[in-house]
C-alpha cells in the first residue's frame, strides 16, 4: 500500500464518516465509510502511530455499538498498556 498520505485519507475518511452521521445518513453507507476509515486508520498506525493517537477518539465516537472487534482494536491504541520491560533485571 503506498502509504505517501495514509494518515491524511485517514483524516479525510473520518471526517467524512461525522459529516454523515451530523446529516443523518442512511446508517448502511455511513457504516460503508466508518469501515473504509477504520482499514486506513489501522494502516495509519503502523505508519503515523501520533496522527492514529489522534484519529482514535473520533473513531471510537462514530462506532457506537455497531463494530465491538473495530473499536477494541482502536482502543487499544486510544488507551495503550504500560510494557514492562522484560529485559530488566531486579
Amino acid at each position: 500500500m503506498d502509504t505517501a498520505h495514509t494518515s491524511e485519507t485517514a483524516d479525510f475518511l473520518t471526517e467524512t464518516a461525522e459529516q454523515l452521521v451530523a446529516a443523518g445518513a442512511d446508517r448502511t453507507v455511513t457504516l460503508r465509510v466508518i469501515c473504509h476509515a477504520h482499514t486506513i486508520w489501522h494502516h495509519t498506525r503502523n505508519d503515523d502511530p501520533e496522527t492514529a493517537r489522534e484519529l482514535a477518539p473520533r473513531l471510537l465516537g462514530l462506532f457506537q455499538d455497531d463494530h465491538p472487534r473495530r473499536t477494541a482494536d482502536v482502543i487499544v491504541v486510544h488507551h495503550p498498556q504500560p510494557r514492562h520491560d522484560l529485559t530488566r533485571t531486579t
